[in-house]
């Protein structure tokens, strides 16, 4: 889809994902995940998380699920899912805390939280995420100096922007 924006007085033509704003796009029904039409690679998608940033207000972002396994996938093959901090919650659902900085969606999200539900039959299997999109500076030395530099830039790049949190389902 093909946005027309005016930005200091020039006209530009510039691509924006859809995301709720809790009214139907232009042109059709609401999408109950962002991010369809094929699958961006983690630094596009960082990209449209930004902007979402920006340009949001205040509302979730839904993964789709086709980005839900992307995700899970790049967490599973860095070993950046955290299973020694694992935390039950009920009903065989565990909340695990993930180090996104090992994958390539290190830009997207840095850390996040992995949902699984369990049983002896199937074992462990993925079935939601959370995360909250603030670009929150910390003290040195919780991040690594690069990860921090980044955030903190983004943080100054994006003034203005709102939080969001990030989900699936």
């Amino acid at each position: 889809m093909r946005w027309t924006s005016v930005i200091k007085g020039e006209i530009e033509t510039i691509s924006r994902p859809y995301f709720d704003t809790g009214e139907d796009p232009p042109g059709g029904k609401k999408k109950k995940a962002q991010g369809g039409g094929g699958l961006s690679g983690p630094r596009s998608f960082a990209n449209e998380l930004k902007y979402y940033y920006k340009y949001n207000s205040g509302t979730d972002y839904h993964l789709s699920p086709e980005r839900f396994n992307d995700v899970y996938e790049q967490a599973h093959q860095n070993n950046a899912i955290e299973w020694d901090k694992a935390t039950r919650l009920a009903n065989g659902i565990y909340s695990i805390p993930v180090n996104f900085y090992k994958t390539d969606y290190d830009f997207a999200f840095g850390r996040a939280t992995l949902y699984f539900s369990f049983d002896q039959t199937n074992g462990f299997k993925p079935i939601g995420f959370f995360d909250v999109w603030d670009l929150d500076p910390k003290p040195w030395g919780i991040r690594s100096i690069m990860n921090e530099v980044i955030t903190r830039y983004y943080n100054w790049q994006l003034d203005g922007g709102t939080s969001f949190k990030i989900v699936y389902p």
